[in-house]
């Protein structure tokens, strides 16, 4: 199943200036990301909005709160399953 993922944080939470928070949250996210069972699609990242999309494909909404456990406190994460618009349109116009 695919998910879209978002996180948020803000100018104040940011830790583009922190090289120890950097480290510890978004630095490690990849790579817990790539040790988990969760398949990244894309990521991508609105940096003045402060903020980071994920499209992810999993079967284990636990693997997926721990595969983005290094970002958890650095501010919200929103996680949304989605389905193929096109596939769904055609599905239902067969119908």
């Amino acid at each position: 199943m695919l998910f879209h993922i978002t996180h948020t944080h803000t100018e104040h939470t940011c830790p583009i200036d922190n090289p120890e928070g950097m480290q510890s949250s978004f630095g490690a996210l990849f790579p817990s990301i790539a040790a988990s069972s969760v398949t990244l699609v894309g990521a991508w990242v609105d940096q003045l909005a402060h903020q980071m999309f994920f499209v992810i494909e999993s079967d284990d909404i636990t693997a997926i709160q721990d595969a983005f456990r290094p970002i958890t406190d650095a501010g919200t994460i929103r996680i949304q399953p989605v389905g193929d618009a096109a596939a769904r349109v055609a599905q239902i116009m067969d119908s």
